[in-house]
Parts: structure tokens; sequence; C-alpha cells
């Protein structure tokens, strides 16, 4: 049994060091050099079981098991919360793992019960399954300020915008150097502005610029241009200004937006590493805020935009800073909402609505990463079906 896990190992190693050689070429080489470390401690280990007599493998297992906690215990990376509990709860499995195998190999694995065999390859497919998942990844560079006029927060912006990348120049469909998109609504025709709703692919269809909008209420709006019938910034002058005039974005029916990114122009499933936006009206604190999701839907970003008082601007942008990729975006705009021109859905509480949008652009989604213990676990789960059928 040693020698097939050796071989069953080896194999895995080698299928690892194939994705780092693709994941240099994505420029994700730290965090796969840290899985490849793993998968090398892995095959000494096996190493080390071909030459140990079956009464000490046991023993050698759990002093590996031991040396794995201890390291756990002293890593003191600076990291994101979400990032910190992921790898906890995945060294918490993989020891779980390593406890259960040392506990079934026994003192001859040659007298391991069938139950105990079915018993060890189920958990590692269920840690093979976690493991296949993508990481949440360390933390993300954080761009905020808060004022009374667009002139406060523009050099936060600026800023932003440098550590993007892409320039000052625009070129269509809002493409700066292909390193970052714009949004800033005040190109939508009137016959997508407010009274009239703005469809939710309009920034993949009729300007493509790679997103496409969803929300749990009834639509979008996007303000109307002076002049004309409608009202201008959704018939609240006193309540909100503008960054980039003279138009602005929200929800209708509800407080929540969610950005989905494609590549532009297409239904085909894309990612971002920086998303940044300007909000008017913040008058309540922690009401109003972004939320970043990986491919698996997980949250790997959370923070609360600044309050920046009555008809007041704030920006709020992240960076990536260790090869997290972003799927979907969830904007949550105070705790009011806006019904129609004019009309609330509550006379009393914050109603925030939403200006200019900044992020890297879409590229295509990377296929999760494969860890180097699930392809442990699929050979071990592999070995223990050969073993059965001998």
């Amino acid at each position: 049994m040693a020698a097939d896990l050796y071989c069953s190992v080896k194999r895995s190693i080698v299928a690892r060091q194939c994705v780092v050689d693709y994941s240099h070429k994505l420029q994700r080489t730290e965090r796969l050099e840290e899985r490849l470390r793993t998968g090398i401690a892995i095959s000494s280990l096996s190493a080390e079981l071909s030459q140990t007599s079956s009464s000490r493998r046991r023993f050698v297992l759990r002093d590996h098991l031991a040396v794995s906690i201890n390291f756990t215990s002293a890593a003191s990376r600076p990291a994101h919360e979400a990032w910190k509990h992921k790898q906890i709860n995945e060294n918490a499995a993989a020891a779980q793992f390593m406890l259960s195998l040392s506990n079934a190999v026994g003192d001859d694995p040659a007298e391991m019960r069938q139950g105990e065999l079915m018993r060890v390859l189920t958990m590692s497919a269920a840690i093979a399954a976690s493991l296949f998942a993508t990481v949440a990844y360390a933390d993300f560079i954080v761009f905020e300020s808060a004022g009374a006029n667009p002139a406060a927060i523009t050099p936060t912006r600026d800023a932003f915008r440098a550590a993007v990348g892409g320039g000052a120049v625009a070129g269509t469909n809002g493409d700066f150097g292909g390193l970052r998109r714009e949004i800033n609504w005040d190109g939508v025709p009137s016959t997508f502005s407010d009274p009239n709703g703005l469809p939710a692919n309009f920034f993949n269809v009729n300007s493509p610029r790679g997103v496409v909008f969803s929300t749990p209420g009834t639509g979008f709006l996007v303000s109307a241009n002076a002049g004309g019938a409608t009202p201008i910034l959704f018939g609240f002058p006193n309540d909100f200004q503008t960054f980039s005039p003279q138009k602005l974005f929200t929800a209708v029916n509800s407080n929540i937006t969610d950005v989905d990114f494609f590549l532009p122009g297409t239904a085909t499933d894309a990612t971002t590493t920086a998303f940044g936006i300007i909000f008017t009206d913040i008058e309540v604190a922690n009401a109003t805020k972004l939320e970043f999701f990986d491919a698996t839907n997980t949250l790997i970003f959370s923070r609360n935009a600044l309050v920046s008082g009555n008809q007041g601007l704030t920006f709020l942008g992240a960076v990536a800073n260790a090869g997290e990729t972003i799927s979907r975006v969830r904007i949550t705009s105070g705790v009011n909402t806006i019904v129609a021109n004019g009309q609330l859905g509550n006379p009393n509480d914050d109603v925030v609505v939403m200006d200019d949008f900044i992020y890297a652009a879409p590229v295509l989604a990377a296929v999760p990463e494969p860890a180097t213990l699930a392809l442990l676990s699929l050979g071990l789960a592999g070995l223990g079906f050969s073993r059965r059928k001998q």
C-alpha cells in the first residue's frame, strides 16, 4: 500500500507542476508555489512511509499531523478575515483526514477493514470536492474618501484609477488602454433614462463594457438630463449631486444592485480584479457597502462606505493584491428605495444612489485550480478501488 501511495502522490506532484507552469502565465505564481510546497511535503511523507515498517506507519502519520497543526497555529501572515477562516477550515479538514487515515492504516495495513477503507475514501472525496473550490486569498487594497463636493474625493478616485491602470484617455465603450472600464451614465440616451428604465444588459449589449446588472427590485433608472419634462436627479435635487454631470443611477424598488462580469459584448463569464464606485447622499453609517464574490459565490471582500452627509459624495473601491478574482459585486445603497421620480419607498430612511463605476477590464474567468490535497485524495480513492478489486 505504501508503494502504491508513493506512486499516486508522485503522479499528483507531476500534475501539480503542470498546473504551476500554467499558473505562471496567469501571474498567480505565489499561491501555486505554496501549494506545490505542500505537494512536495506530501511526496516526502509518502517516501518515508514506503521505508517504514507497518507497525510504525501510524506514528509517522501522526508526527506529520502534529507538525501540520503546529505550522497552522504559527502562521501569522496578514490576511483578510475571509481568507483566514477559509485557510483554517481547510487545514482542519486536512488534519482530520490525516488522522482518519492514520487510524485506518493501523498497525498492519493488510488488516484494514472494508468499512474503515470506505470511511477514509468518503472523507477524502469530500475534502477533494471542497478544495477544488476557489480560495479567498489575502486582502484588497482599499481606496476610500468622502466629502461635500467632487473635489473632496477626486484624489482618491485618481489614485484608484492609477492602481488599476489604463491612463486617462478613454477609448470606445469606456475602455482605458484595455486595462480599465468606466461607466458614468451621462451617455445613456433619453429613451433609456428616467422615466424610462435602463435595460439590465445595456452595458454589455448597447454599449459593451462587460457588465450586466440584476436586482431583487423591479429594474433600474438613470436620471434625466436637465431641460426635459422629467425632473433631474430622480426628483430629489436637495438630496443628490453628481460627481460627473449630469446623470445618476439607481435600482428601482430595491437598495440592492448586483453586477456580473462578461467578456464585453459576449455571454462568456468573466472576472475582474478591481471595482470602485461613487455614491451620493450617504447620511447613515454602515448602511451602504460593497461586497465582492468569487466564482464559487464565496464572499471575499466587504466594506462599508464612508458617510458623506446630505448631498455629499463618497468614493469606495478595492484592488486585489494577491491574485483574487471577482465574479460578482453586490452594491447595497442605503436603506430606502426609489420607486419612481420623486417617490421613495418610505419617508424616513436614508436613500443613496450611485454615480461612476470604475473597474478593471473583465477577463476570461479562470478554471479553479485543484489543491494538492485534493489530488492526493483522488489518488487514494483510486488506490482504494484497486485494492478492493484484488
